[in-house]
């Protein structure tokens, strides 16, 4: 997820709003990863396809219900990759992965 003119509060408000998104045992927020125009949120999901599709709707809706998106003039886009973990080997060393 990308916001654009993100503050502070803002951010924590959004960290707080896409926790409460995500399957407590099976999802995870990433922490923040530096400073920048537009805040990333990376969240690493446990899903198959339908399952980011509804996590992908999910996160839409309630960052469309978000009252401080407007007060704060953010925009958001939100998208998602599935890896296909049948191609890992196991016994391939990580930097090897495909990007």
């Amino acid at each position: 997820m990308v916001f654009e003119g993100h503050t502070e509060r803002a951010s924590g408000d959004l960290r707080s709003l896409l926790q409460r998104c995500l399957h407590p045992v099976l999802d995870v927020l990433l922490p923040k990863m530096g400073p920048s125009k537009a805040e990333l949120f990376f969240v690493v999901a446990s899903a198959n396809e339908k399952g980011a599709e509804v996590l992908t709707k999910r996160i839409k809706d309630q960052l469309g219900r978000y009252e401080g998106m407007q007060q704060a003039s953010l925009s958001f886009s939100v998208s998602y990759n599935l890896l296909d973990l049948n191609l890992i080997d196991t016994d391939t060393p990580a930097e090897d992965f495909p990007e």
